[in-house]
């Protein structure tokens, strides 16, 4: 009887433990929590890569934006926003809409130029520019339900999200 005891209640502080070893990694691994649902430093990193590597396409010292960490962290919190108020509102880009835009945004130019182009300018592939333009798309549609401007909407949105960020330095 003792034996068991003394088994579950090592179980249980395992539990314990791992549940908050586990808490900790999940909260180490995003840059911040917007209404629950978080950032990943990952994503961070990427989009902060892609923002830079336009500013050194377009011949800009990226040194003299200081605030371009915090601005790429501000656009990322204002897309989850957006997407979670169009989840909310059951709006949504349907993969034909994205793709009706990606050939609009080809125009004359061929494909691989195209291609060639993003991955220059963004250092992007096909599939984060699609999802750019699905980004863009649902903007649209979310501010045309809104009937008001996107950004002042926004606004607002930020003074009442819950909004939790971790550290941030160095752009990790």
């Amino acid at each position: 009887m003792k034996h068991k005891w003394l088994i579950l209640s090592v179980l249980g502080i395992a539990i314990w433990m791992g549940a908050f070893i586990y808490q900790r990694q999940d909260k180490v691994n995003y840059v911040v929590w917007v209404n629950g649902e978080g950032i990943s430093k990952l994503d961070y990193a990427q989009e902060l890569a892609h923002t830079k590597q336009f500013y050194i396409w377009a011949k800009q010292d990226v040194k003299q934006l200081p605030s371009l960490d915090k601005d790429v962290l501000q656009r990322m919190i204002e897309t989850k926003i957006v997407d979670q108020y169009a989840k909310k509102n059951k709006i949504s880009v349907s993969q034909k809409e994205i793709e009706e835009n990606y050939q609009a945004s080809l125009g004359k130019r061929s494909e691989i130029d195209f291609l060639k182009l993003i991955s220059e300018m963004y250092g992007q592939n096909k599939q984060d520019y699609q999802q750019k333009l699905a980004d863009d798309l649902l903007r649209e549609k979310v501010q045309a339900k809104l009937g008001e401007p996107l950004a002042n909407w926004l606004a607002r949105m930020e003074k009442t999200a819950a909004i939790n960020y971790n550290t941030i330095k160095n752009g990790n």
